[in-house]
């Protein structure tokens, strides 16, 4: 398992990533992101999740824990 010298860019909430690519296994690569750490990044995904939820009625957010937390 390695990381390759290539990039995945991806757009959430109008903020643009460049996510290096792994190389899981032979011939399969996956791109890698953390959101730890990511606080312009957390916030912008988490007024978005909230417009979209905005009209729905719920008491709790639930998220797994690995990582989603900071969103949640």
């Amino acid at each position: 398992m390695s990381f390759t010298n290539e990039t995945y860019t991806v757009e959430f909430a109008g903020l643009k990533r460049d996510l290096p690519l792994f190389e899981t296994s032979p011939g399969v690569i996956i791109p890698m992101f953390n959101i730890l750490g990511e606080t312009e990044l957390v916030e912008k995904c988490a007024e978005a999740l909230a417009e979209k939820l905005a009209s729905i009625d719920f008491d709790v957010i639930v998220a797994p824990e690995i990582k989603a937390i900071p969103l949640a």
